[in-house]
């Protein structure tokens, strides 16, 4: 089928539309249905007489018009024809029939995407929180879709970009209109590390209506929503209400009661969605199915580091809204003589087995037990403590705190 015909049904019918999949469950796809005579049109039974001879005039000079300003611009156009075309979106209610690219597309079905959705008019609370949440779920691999705008997506687009990771915003206007007009800059920086994303051809203004239409989008690519403030009548809930329909995991920042931007917050919470606290409980959700992708020491890291106060041995990594941590003073070399051993004294010999601290965790305690005397690799521990992947992660970084264990590359441990 010709990616022209796709632009035709899609710009004559309107994004979003209901009419469309009604109609492509008919025919056999939009050439036939750009070929169908007026009576099978009328056969199918869900076109009202406007749409009806909007179809019947068979014009594609605009779907072709289209097709060169993109060529011009240097935009990509998926259909559902398109290898590359994301099958989650092909699963969802009305998926688009037509998506414009700037960028590079990441393979979606492939990845941990996470979107994470709230106001523009965000509290400064609210866009330190998501610009953390993004870093550090960037960081351990995911991918972060938002949606362009200023506030709370800003910020996640800037966190996730700011830890070298990829991004996605899905718009609600055509590639090449610049809104908000503040973001011009941070579109750029996405589409050089993810995509700009629309459903709306080059030239379509990002009129408000688009946007509602635009969040069933938004939920599609990703496996989870992140509602990060959402007040009683917040564009966010739209999305958590699309990503509920397509049965996508709703995570939610818990917020004041009785603060008016996070009411609506609050009442995803009451109705069951998933506490959101720490980007663990986002990570321990895809660990298991995605092992190959996920990397979650970073965020267990910081978990035990705010926990316990201690900083993680040959890190490397500062939080980005935490002061460097102060320099370590040196301890002072003892003299000369008092650090020559006498040659008829030998050295002890090494304890074999370090102490483990008392304050240790009883799955730590356990995996530590467990460990053979020679390197190993993570699914060999997990096998032999009898742990979960998410409690075997949190075992070894709790363990590699405390000085007692030593990660080497590839997923291998070795006792200290």
């Amino acid at each position: 089928m010709s990616t022209v015909h796709w632009i035709w049904l899609q710009e004559t019918l309107g994004a979003g539309s209901n009419k469309l999949q009604a109609l492509l469950s008919r025919f056999d796809g939009p050439k036939a249905l750009f070929e169908a005579d007026e009576a099978a049109l009328r056969h199918a039974g869900c076109l009202r007489d406007a749409e009806l001879q909007k179809l019947l005039r068979r014009d594609l000079r605009p779907a072709e018009e289209i097709m060169e300003a993109c060529r011009q611009s240097g935009y990509g156009i998926l259909t559902p024809d398109d290898a590359s075309y994301p099958k989650r979106l092909l699963r969802i209610f009305n998926p688009p029939l037509t998506l414009y690219v700037c960028g590079e597309l990441p393979d979606i079905d492939e990845e941990v995407a996470i979107t994470i959705v709230g106001p523009r008019r965000a509290t400064e609370d609210g866009v330190r929180a998501a610009y953390r949440m993004a870093g550090e779920l960037a960081r351990a691999g995911c991918l972060l879709v938002s949606g362009g705008a200023m506030g709370i997506d800003g910020a996640a687009h800037r966190g996730a970009l700011k830890a070298g990771g990829k991004t996605v915003a899905v718009l609600g206007g055509g590639l090449d209109q610049i809104y908000p007009k503040g973001n011009a800059e941070l579109r750029k920086e996405i589409a050089g590390h993810g995509c700009l994303l629309s459903e709306y051809p080059p030239g379509t203004e990002p009129l408000a209506f688009h946007f509602p239409v635009r969040n069933r989008i938004l939920a599609g690519l990703s496996l989870g929503v992140v509602v990060v403030e959402a007040g009683e009548r917040s564009g966010a809930l739209l999305t958590a209400g699309h990503a509920l329909d397509q049965g996508k995991d709703i995570f939610v920042m818990p917020g004041n009661v009785g603060s008016p931007q996070h009411a609506g917050s609050n009442r995803l919470l009451r109705d069951g969605a998933i506490p959101l606290l720490s980007p663990l409980d986002i990570l321990e959700e895809y660990a298991a199915r995605y092992p190959h992708k996920l990397d979650v020491r970073y965020a267990l890291e910081a978990e035990a580091r705010e926990k316990t106060g201690k900083q993680p041995a040959k890190s490397g990594l500062q939080e980005d809204n935490n002061p460097p941590a102060a320099p370590v003073q040196a301890a002072t070399p003892k003299p000369a003589a008092a650090r020559r051993r006498p040659a008829s004294i030998k050295a002890p010999e090494p304890a074999k087995e370090a102490v483990l601290p008392a304050d240790l965790s009883d799955d730590a305690r356990r995996l530590y037990e467990h460990m053979p005397a020679d390197v190993c690799g993570f699914d060999q521990l997990a096998a032999a403590g009898g742990l979960d992947p998410a409690q075997t992660m949190r075992a070894l970084t709790e363990l590699e705190l405390n000085g007692v264990l030593e990660a080497l590359p590839g997923s291998r441990y070795k006792k200290v």
